[in-house]
């Protein structure tokens, strides 16, 4: 998946996303950080952030495979 995919995906659950040389991040409606992606070496998702667990199950499922399917190809 690319990273214009991984974009589309996440505008569809009314978040938004912005791509650092590293890693991806993806924020909520408020621009607070919900998600990390990173895409060096390392290809860790990190979904640690507090309003993470604000957000409904289906979008953090959503999200989850949408990362993954990102990092695994990038």
């Amino acid at each position: 998946m690319k990273f214009e995919e991984l974009k589309q995906g996440v505008t569809e659950l009314g978040l938004t996303t912005r791509q650092f040389p590293a890693r991806t991040v993806i924020f909520d409606k408020s621009g607070v950080v919900v998600m990390s992606v990173w895409t060096d070496f390392s290809r860790v998702v990190e979904s640690d952030y507090p309003n993470w667990n604000k957000l409904p199950n289906k979008v953090q499922r959503r999200l989850i495979k949408l990362s993954s399917d990102y990092v695994n190809e990038v």
